[in-house]
């Protein structure tokens, strides 16, 4: 029997399994022609080899039959390649919307929550006391912010550190400079070390409000300009630095 599971592999490997059960069907009418041409010889001869012949055909054509039906079908007609083109097509998007909700999910989980408290000037004002620590002092008031989630940052802390900004720009622009123009001597110096002071906070509340803009998508041009605004103010600040500092009174709420 060796020859004949040669041949079936041969017939497997050069034609697939289609054109076998094609031959087989040939053979299975071979077989019939001739069971009608034997059928009334009673030979015992040619009813063994009809009998051999009867079981290798139909042994063979259930293996094609099988393999028929645990095969995967492969397209062929325009039609079908167009079906199978659709799947496939159909599978990609059903992908790309899995991977867009993913990303949503992500970014909505890196949002955060409200970490700053409404006030107003005359409380986060950092004029007062001595120059030298303005910086310090002024990162101080947005500690609860993360520096590493500046897209997370909620839209009313936003509205709180422009509001921070703001009322230091009025109060330098209304009450220091007018103060300082009617002063003489040590207090025109500190009320002048005090409005440094209070440029380092209404910078530094600035760059941090650029930043958040611009971590969340907006416009962050300004940043540089205004960090090297800051920098200087910074540096002025510190070379005052143990000098005494004055702060003025001005009546403003953050936000606004």
């Amino acid at each position: 029997m060796a020859w004949v599971s040669w041949e079936i592999a041969l017939l497997f490997g050069r034609h697939g399994s289609s054109f076998l059960l094609g031959n087989l069907l040939s053979d299975l009418a071979k077989l019939i022609y001739s069971w009608s041409k034997y059928k009334g010889d009673t030979s015992k001869t040619k009813n063994t080899s009809l009998q051999s012949t009867s079981s290798f055909s139909f042994a063979t054509l259930s293996l094609a039959l099988i393999t028929l039906s645990i095969a995967s079908p492969v397209p062929t007609t325009s039609k079908e390649k167009a079906a199978a083109k659709a799947a496939a097509a159909a599978a990609s998007s059903t992908t790309a919307a899995s991977a867009a909700t993913s990303t949503a999910s992500t970014g909505t989980a890196a949002a955060a929550g409200d970490v700053l408290t409404s006030s107003d000037y005359n409380t986060i004002q950092i004029s007062s006391g001595t120059a030298g620590s303005a910086e310090t002092e002024a990162n101080a008031l947005f500690a609860n912010i993360d520096m590493n989630n500046l897209a997370g940052v909620s839209a009313a802390d936003l509205d709180i550190i422009k509001g921070t900004h703001d009322a230091a720009e009025d109060a330098e622009v209304n009450a220091f400079n007018p103060a300082i123009a009617a002063a003489t001597g040590d207090e025109a110096t500190a009320l002048q070390n005090g409005k440094i002071k209070n440029k380092v906070l209404k910078l530094t509340a600035e760059v941090l409000g650029e930043q958040i803009k611009a971590a969340q998508g907006g416009d962050g041009s300004g940043v540089a300009k205004e960090q090297a605004k800051l920098a200087n103010n910074i540096k002025l600040d510190t070379a005052a630095a143990g000098q005494a500092s004055t702060s003025v009174s001005f009546a403003a709420s953050i936000p606004a």
